[in-house]
């Protein structure tokens, strides 16, 4: 796993410790996986839109997941 991905969980922790209502913490994962997928997909996003820039080929999946740190 690459810094990046730390960088989104961390993000989704910061985002579900503060948004909690819930004192006993009991959906605190759950609010935290919610955030983390939204954060993975809007990071793929911007990937896909910064590697298709003037008219490039799409990324083939080897290269996506370099970008996202996972190993083969």
């Amino acid at each position: 796993m690459n810094e990046r991905i730390r960088e989104l969980s961390y993000e989704a922790q910061r985002y579900a410790l503060n948004n909690t209502t819930d004192p006993d913490l009991a959906g605190l994962n759950e609010l935290w996986q919610e955030k983390f997928a939204e954060l993975i997909v809007e990071e793929m996003y911007v990937y896909m839109c910064d590697a298709t820039d003037n008219d490039k080929p799409w990324p083939t999946f080897k290269e996506v997941k370099q970008h996202f740190g996972v190993e083969e």
